[in-house]
């Protein structure tokens, strides 16, 4: 669904991928996986997603096709993590015309971001 590059001021770029999911009624980012994202594996919730070796060779196909157009290796990504649920507005993750609030996103999985670089 949503990407969100990391490595400013560290040593290597790394990337947080978010999955397509289902909305509830109240306009929350569901478990349930959706549309393309069922098409990649039998996996049906980002749970199942984020442990099937498909989805793994899959964002890491799409990984290699970037690296591939970067001009230099400071632009390669190195690393990546599926996170438990998709950006919203209702998250706080999203500002309400859908742009990405990188900070807010940073503190949130500050403990997955500071996983890439031990």
């Amino acid at each position: 669904s949503k990407a969100m590059m990391v490595g400013d001021k560290r040593k290597f770029n790394s990337v947080l991928i978010t999955l397509k999911t289902e909305v509830d009624k109240d306009g929350k980012p569901t478990n349930q996986l959706t549309g393309e994202a069922l098409k990649v594996s039998s996996a049906k919730t980002v749970e199942e997603a984020s442990k099937d070796d498909a989805w793994k060779e899959y964002i890491e196909a799409g990984i290699k096709n970037v690296n591939g157009q970067a001009v230099s290796r400071a632009q390669r990504i190195q690393k990546f993590s599926i996170l438990p649920r998709d950006f919203s507005t209702e998250g706080g993750e999203l500002t309400p015309t859908l742009k990405l609030k990188r900070p807010v996103v940073e503190r949130m999985y500050q403990e997955v971001i500071d996983g890439f670089y031990e």
